[in-house]
């Protein structure tokens, strides 16, 4: 197990905003997998990429 506060995720570290946005497809996923929510849902997933991208824009400026 890591040791201290490190919170690497893969190639980087992964912020609040990176965290909510995988909280929001875990459970999207989980309730489709349950019967709960349709899967038309999951057609709106290039939406979450385009605010990573948008987000990772103006981090880096």
């Amino acid at each position: 197990m890591a040791k201290g506060p490190h919170n690497h995720f893969l190639f980087g570290e992964m912020d609040m905003f990176d965290q909510l946005i995988l909280l929001v497809v875990g459970v999207v996923v989980l309730l489709i997998n349950l019967g709960l929510v349709d899967r038309v849902l999951l057609a709106y997933w290039p939406v979450l990429l385009v605010l990573v991208a948008f987000k990772e824009i103006m981090q880096n400026r």
